[in-house]
C-alpha cells in the first residue's frame, strides 16, 4: 500500500487488488494497477473531485486453485478483494454466483478501453454482458529448436519456412510426430524428448480437442463433451509415447524442469 496524500474535507477510497504472481519473471498483474494510480488519482484532481484511490495489493504464488477458492469462500464471506485477476472460463460462474459486477455500462466512460481487441471482449462476457476487463492476451505457439532441427540435417531453409509449412497444412502434427521420432532414433534428442506438451493439467489441452473438432458449448448453455474428439487426442498422445517422442511422465506439475528443459536445448518440439 502506497500512502496518498488527500485534499482536506476529501475522501480516501481503499481498492484491493488480489493477483497471483511469480516475481520476479511475472509479477506485472497488481504491479500494472500499482502504476496507474498515481494517473487516476492525477485524473481525479484535474476534474475537481476530491476523492483520492488508495490501493492495496495481495501478490503472491499460491496454487491456482487455493487462489481462487480463496476468492469464492471470501466473496461467500463478504470479504473479498474489489479486483481479482483470474482467468476468464470464471466468468460463466463467478457472474452467475454473484461474484463479479456487471461493467458493461462503465466502460464507455473510459477511453483508455477503445483500443482492446473486440475479440478479447467476448471472454470477459456472459448473458450478454461484461463481467470483467482483459487484462493481457496470451499466445500458445509451438515452439521448436532451430539447432537440433540443423543436426538433424534440415537445411536453413527448411527450418526458416517451417512456420509457412505450418500456416499451410503443408506440415501437420503427424509431420511434427515424425521429425520428433526421427530426431529420437538419430539420437539428435533423448527418448521423450521429441515433444513436450504442459507439465500440468489446463486449458491448452482444449486446443487439442479443438483441433480434432471437438466443441465445448452447444444451444443455449448446454456442454458438450465430444467423445470422437477426445478419442482421437487420447490416440495422439498414446501414439507419442508409444513411439518413444512423448514421457508418461510428462504430467509431472514441473514447471521449473520444463521451463528449464526447453531453454536448455534438450527439447525438438514444445507445444
Amino acid at each position: 500500500t502506497r500512502e496518498v496524500e488527500v485534499p482536506t474535507g476529501g475522501e480516501l477510497v481503499t481498492i484491493v487488488a488480489r493477483c497471483k504472481a511469480a516475481p520476479p519473471h511475472e509479477e506485472g498483474r497488481c504491479n500494472n494497477l500499482v502504476s496507474a494510480v498515481g494517473a487516476a488519482n492525477a485524473a481525479l484532481a484535474e476534474m475537481g473531485d476530491d476523492r483520492r484511490i488508495e490501493l492495496e495489493t495481495i501478490q503472491d504464488n499460491a496454487d491456482w486453485g487455493d487462489y481462487k477458492t480463496e476468492f469464492e469462500l471470501a466473496s461467500d464471506a463478504g470479504a473479498a478483494s474489489d479486483i481479482v485477476c483470474s482467468g476468464h472460463e470464471h466468468i460463466g460462474d463467478w457472474g452467475p454466483a454473484g461474484y463479479l459486477v456487471d461493467v458493461t455500462g462503465m466502460l464507455g466512460d473510459y477511453p483508455e478501453f477503445d483500443d482492446v481487441i473486440d475479440a478479447l471482449w467476448a471472454s470477459t462476457e456472459w448473458n450478454g454482458k461484461r463481467w470483467g476487463v482483459p487484462q493481457d492476451a496470451e499466445a500458445r505457439p509451438m515452439f521448436y529448436n532451430k539447432t537440433l532441427l540443423a543436426e538433424l540435417g534440415w537445411s536453413d531453409a527448411d527450418i526458416e519456412s517451417l512456420p509457412d509449412r505450418i500456416m499451410s497444412g503443408e506440415f501437420t502434427w503427424e509431420d511434427m510426430f515424425d521429425t520428433a521420432e526421427e530426431a529420437v532414433t538419430a539420437g539428435v534428442v533423448a527418448e521423450g524428448n521429441g515433444w513436450w506438451h504442459r507439465p500440468k493439467n489446463g486449458g491448452d489441452f482444449l486446443y487439442y480437442y479443438y483441433a480434432a473438432g471437438g466443441e465445448i458449448v452447444g444451444d443455449g448453455d448446454a456442454l458438450i463433451f465430444d467423445k470422437e474428439a477426445a478419442l482421437k487426442v487420447y490416440e495422439k498422445l498414446y501414439a507419442a509415447v508409444d513411439r518413444g517422442i512423448l514421457s508418461d511422465t510428462r504430467l509431472d506439475g514441473d514447471w521449473t524442469g520444463w521451463h528449464t528443459g526447453i531453454t536448455n536445448g534438450d527439447v525438438l518440439f514444445a507445444f
